[in-house]
């Protein structure tokens, strides 16, 4: 690709998987090798950040956290916080996805200038399980999120609504289907 794309590394998967360590200097080499690109790197692996060194990160990188709830945001979202100084990354961001309870993002707020921010948090993605046997996400749960994004500027992207297909609206209303992108 020659024109300037998004790139989702590893949807389906975890670039910090220990699986990954045989390829991911590849992956890496690739993803310097096209800078012209913008690439989204999500992990439920966090405390695995250092298996790669800063200066072999691409330029233009999204580093993102996955939390369903409220206990694996408080495990994960501070290691995500924690990389600035020793990960370079444009975007930082949050997968809330599957969202299988209610989450208070307040933790990692801060004020700035007299106004809310989520301190380091560039984005978040929230939505419902899919698939068969999908564990139901509660609409409040998904309300709080975006009025806590909206309160602090900060772009959400609501995916979808739990149930058996994916990419969805289902049960949610158009006010909170809000779909944005870290500007």
């Amino acid at each position: 690709w020659r024109e300037p794309r998004r790139v989702f590394v590893c949807s389906w998967s975890d670039f910090f998987h220990e699986a990954a360590d045989a390829w991911r200097a590849d992956a890496l080499d690739v993803m310097r090798r096209a800078p012209q690109h913008t690439y989204q790197v999500l992990t439920k692996r966090p405390e695995r950040f250092g298996v790669v060194r800063p200066q072999d990160w691409p330029r233009k990188l999204w580093l993102g956290v996955s939390a369903e709830d409220q206990a694996t945001a408080d495990a994960r979202i501070p290691l995500l916080l924690d990389a600035p100084g020793k990960w370079p990354a444009a975007v930082r961001w949050v997968s809330l996805e599957p969202l299988l309870g209610p989450l208070d993002l307040s933790p990692y707020w801060r004020i700035v200038e007299a106004a809310y921010t989520l301190e380091g948090l560039a984005w978040v993605v929230a939505g419902g399980e899919s698939g068969s046997g999908y564990r139901p996400m509660d609409l409040d749960w998904l309300a709080s999120i975006v009025a806590q994004c909206s309160a602090a500027d900060v772009p959400v992207f609501v995916k979808q609504d739990s149930g058996i297909r994916p990419s969805r609206q289902g049960r949610i209303p158009d006010e909170l289907y809000v779909q944005e992108f870290p500007r």
